[in-house]
C-alpha cells in the first residue's frame, strides 16, 4: 500500500525526485574523488620528500646552541641535523 503511494508521489513530483537523486549522486562522486585524490596525494608527498631529501621532522626551540645540535647528531639513525634561525 505504501509502495503505491510512494510511486504516486514520485510520479507527481518528478523534478523534485530528480533533483534529490542528482544531489546525492554528485555528493557521492565528489566524496569518491576526494578519497582517490587523498590517497594519490599522500603517496606523491612521500615520494617528493624522499627525492628532494626534505626533513622528516621539524622541532622548534627558542634557543639551541651549536654544541647541543652536535650532541643530537650523535643519536643513532639521525643522518643529518641542521639548526636554522627563523624570525
Amino acid at each position: 500500500m505504501q509502495d503505491i503511494k510512494l510511486l504516486r508521489d514520485i510520479k507527481e513530483s518528478k523534478g523534485q525526485f530528480a533533483a534529490i537523486v542528482l544531489v546525492i549522486a554528485v555528493g557521492a562522486f565528489f566524496y569518491a574523488g576526494l578519497i582517490t585524490i587523498s590517497n594519490d596525494l599522500s603517496q606523491y608527498t612521500k615520494v617528493y620528500f624522499k627525492e628532494h631529501n626534505l626533513s622528516d621532522l621539524t622541532v622548534y626551540y627558542s634557543k639551541v646552541s651549536q654544541s647541543e645540535i652536535d650532541t643530537l647528531h650523535d643519536i643513532e639513525d639521525i643522518n643529518k641535523i641542521e639548526g636554522r634561525y627563523v624570525f
